[in-house]
């Protein structure tokens, strides 16, 4: 439901998009993004109190940080999410106020360390963070032991040290002998071929990594790693998103699609900020305790489908009732908001509350159902679309 106003150098690209229905609605210019009439002419000028933000993720992390310190220095309170992979541009982005830095590589790397840490943890993350209405992840069961790493660029180090860090043996495969001299365990060569695999300890592994920057490369590492050891469990890198198809059918599972993590991650931050603050919360400080409670919350509440994540702010028109209430000398509580009124039963609505926010004051994670609400409260919840 928010107007977007796209850029790009591409015509041939942007012609191809203005002839799909689903981009219908959205204007599109060509040109450079780093040019600062360009970015005025597409709403970023002074004067145009519409534009609610700025999105850079071309597949340039320089281009992207230009844009980042352009809209900053000509609309400073606007919020800039950027994407970047170099952990130098995220850092230098962060030092003036970039409101999100989405580095997917560094993403999946940590979402695959939760996953081997606390699986529940991660099976609850990826429910919040999908599509809505698509079907549910079923638990994931990442082995331990010994791991193959093929590829130790700015993925695979992220993967590898993250597999490092949770006590995973690792050995990597690289065709660059300086980064072979720098890891306790290396083979050079690509990956591809059996003869290499075998050397890196493939056949006695529990899992390999496929994680070079050229698709085909990756889905051969795959299919060769499988017939020399059935029994592995297999993450790839996928960067190109016209191969969806291929990488589905590869068998691979775990697919790390950048393109999908940096609009998950953008699309969430632009629209339920809240929710990243709960994300956030449930890797670092959450208990296992709470997150298997939650987990079979979620079960009971989404009925085998990803849920929707909205926020609900208590204050102007939406705090009537509540303000009403209170003239009356009447405390709501977080139970009675919940409470399905169209229902002729005593039930619940289909959602669960994960965040209350008072500001300053007070944010409570997973509330409880007899917490009074005040004007002003910030509530974000996950459901079913009905509620």
């Amino acid at each position: 439901g928010m107007r977007v106003v796209a850029i790009d150098r591409d015509q041939h690209l942007l012609n191809s998009r203005r002839i799909d229905a689903r981009f219908a609605e959205v204007p599109m210019l060509v040109g450079s993004v780093t040019d600062r009439e360009t970015l005025e002419l597409a709403g970023l000028r002074k004067d145009y109190a519409a534009c609610r933000g700025v999105i850079a993720v071309t597949d340039g992390d320089h281009v992207n940080l230009t844009v980042a310190i352009t809209s900053k220095l000509l609309r400073p309170e606007l919020p800039v999410f950027a994407r970047s992979q170099n952990q130098r541009v995220c850092d230098n982005m962060a030092s003036f106020r970039t409101d999100g830095v989405v580095n997917p590589y560094d993403i999946f790397a940590r979402r695959l360390g939760l996953a081997l840490s606390s699986p529940t943890k991660y099976l609850v993350q990826d429910w919040l963070i999908s599509v809505p209405g698509t079907k549910l992840r079923a638990p994931l069961d990442l082995p331990s032991g010994h791991w193959v790493v093929c590829g130790l660029g700015r993925f695979g180090a992220r993967i590898a040290k993250v597999l490092e860090d949770r006590n995973q043996i690792v050995t990597v495969v690289d065709v660059h002998e300086e980064r072979i001299a720098s890891v306790p365990h290396g083979v050079v060569g690509r990956g591809t071929e059996a003869k290499t695999l075998i050397e890196a300890g493939i056949r006695d592994a529990v899992g390999i990594v496929a994680g070079t920057g050229d698709d085909v490369d990756n889905l051969s590492i795959l299919l060769t790693a499988r017939d020399l050891n059935e029994q592995l469990f297999s993450v790839a890198r996928q960067e190109d998103p016209q191969n969806d198809e291929i990488f589905d059918r590869s068998g691979a599972d775990l697919v790390a699609r950048p393109s999908l993590i940096v609009a998950r991650r953008i699309l969430s931050l632009a629209t339920t900020p809240l929710l990243k603050t709960f994300l956030d919360y449930l890797e670092k400080r959450a208990d296992d305790a709470s997150a298997v409670k939650l987990r079979r919350h979620l079960e009971r509440t989404l009925g085998g489908h990803a849920p929707n994540v909205w926020l609900n702010d208590l204050s102007g028109n939406d705090a009537l009732a509540l303000r009403a209430a209170a003239t009356e000398g009447v405390q709501l509580q977080l139970k009675h908001l919940v409470h399905n009124a169209r229902s002729g039963q005593n039930e619940p609505l289909r959602c669960v509350c994960l965040v209350l926010d008072r500001g300053n004051e007070m944010r409570s994670f997973l509330p409880d159902m007899d917490t009074v609400l005040q004007e002003g409260d910030r509530l974000l919840f996950a459901g079913r679309g009905s509620a």
